[in-house]
């Protein structure tokens, strides 16, 4: 022993170290203090041990509350990645939820289009219907529009019956439609009973060419062209016109005979004391009478007549009664 305290040497950094440390508890230098260097030094150990224990107790409850701290942080982020995969299930269910309902609204557009379209061509609107079965309305343009337009929804309707063989459909719409179209025609055989009838009744006596309203006449021709397709009503208002012309031409001939006529002649009864003369004059007015009624009948029935062409080239062979 004495040979290895002989050995140390004191001017190491080691050695003044190791003094310095112990010159801290170690403040007496005697027989005794030095008998119990080692016990001392021992017990200054096991005193720095148990601080040494004592400060790792506070960090040990420290990194237990942090342990805490972590753990309840992790049962938080569980729930929310569950949280997170009930939503991610529930987005895809909602995605696919939402897929489908384009997919049926994009199904329904289309079909909406198609009805649409089919309703455009094979329905009347509800303000053409009413104009064509408004009694109250006069024939005007917007009517003879809207019976065309209906004609053209009847014309669809066959062609649906002959080339698709929707029967059903196309009967359906017939159907629908016939009683809109006898309605139209019943309208425009009334409308012309009134013109033959009362002051109106001047507009067919009036028909020839230059004389009367243009638009009255311009109606009661189209109206003759239409009611050709319906020979009753339209050997009525034939019989209705000739009786209307009869009586406006007899009384043009009585006029004639005792006034003169509208042309400035003089009456032709001043010719009665000759007999040949007399005879003449009435010739020649009926001869003439009877060409201005031909061209004003053919004027006035003009649309028909070409409608009844066009209905025997056809090979419609139903002629109107007479």
């Amino acid at each position: 022993k004495m040979q290895k305290a002989l050995s140390l040497r004191v001017d190491a950094q080691a050695s003044r170290d190791a003094l310095t440390c112990l010159s801290g508890f170690f403040d007496e230098n005697s027989v005794q203090t030095r008998r119990n260097l080692r016990t001392t030094i021992e017990g200054q150990n096991l005193l720095l041990h148990q601080e040494f224990v004592d400060s790792f107790g506070k960090l040990e409850q420290h990194i237990e509350s942090l342990d805490k701290i972590v753990n309840a942080l992790e049962g938080a982020c569980d729930r929310a990645s569950a949280q997170l995969r009930q939503s991610k299930s529930d987005t895809q269910a909602i995605l696919e939820k939402a897929a489908s309902l384009r997919s049926e609204s994009k199904a329904i557009d289309e079909k909406q289009e198609v009805l649409s379209h089919f309703l455009s061509r094979f329905r009347l609107n509800e303000a053409d219907t009413q104009l064509v079965r408004n009694g109250d309305r006069p024939l005007d343009e917007e009517f003879f529009g809207a019976f065309e337009r209906l004609q053209h929804v009847r014309k669809n309707a066959r062609q649906l019956l002959n080339t698709c063989g929707q029967q059903t459909s196309g009967v359906d719409i017939l159907h629908e439609t016939s009683e809109i179209l006898e309605a139209s025609y019943e309208r425009m055989f009334v409308w012309v009973q009134q013109q033959c009838r009362g002051p109106k009744s001047s507009i067919v006596a009036q028909a020839a060419a230059g004389e009367g309203e243009a638009s009255s006449q311009t109606i009661l021709k189209r109206v003759l062209g239409l009611l050709i397709e319906r020979p009753v009503y339209f050997n009525h208002c034939v019989r209705d016109i000739s009786r209307v012309r009869r009586q406006a031409l007899v009384q043009r001939f009585f006029e004639a005979l005792s006034h003169g006529d509208s042309s400035g002649s003089r009456p032709i009864e001043l010719q009665a004391c000759d007999p040949v003369r007399y005879i003449g004059d009435m010739l020649a007015w009926i001869h003439e009478s009877s060409a201005a009624e031909r061209d004003a009948l053919k004027a006035l029935m003009g649309r028909a007549a070409r409608a009844e062409e066009a209905r025997a080239g056809s090979g419609e062979t139903q002629p109107p009664e007479a």
